[in-house]
């Protein structure tokens, strides 16, 4: 295997990796009212979800973006991403299937 799906196979994995901190990594900004941080950090994952095609993650991430950016309060930050820890696991699975379809 070379080129391409070997670039993908390592994205997906190096993504599937990062999946683990994003919500304790947002709530540690959100906790000390860094929301320009947490609008980057979402900004960031949202982009990588959405190359990867992982649509639920990255609407969801879009979504919570969106607060940050119009500067709604922390605590509707917060209670608009309880749900992301479940989309954040269906996501790692998605892509190790993925993962393990491409390498033999």
């Amino acid at each position: 295997m070379g080129g391409v799906p070997v670039v993908c196979v390592t994205v997906a994995k190096q993504f599937r990796e990062m999946l683990t901190t994003p919500t304790e990594d947002l709530n540690r900004m959100l906790a000390i009212g860094d929301v320009k941080g947490a609008e980057r950090l979402l900004h960031t994952f949202k982009g990588n979800a959405a190359t990867l095609d992982l649509d639920r993650l990255s609407g969801a991430l879009r979504e919570l973006e969106h607060l940050c950016r119009t500067q709604a309060s922390v605590q509707a930050i917060q209670e608009a991403a309880t749900g992301l820890r479940n989309i954040l696991a269906s996501a790692h699975d998605a892509l190790r299937q993925a993962t393990a379809l491409l390498i033999p």
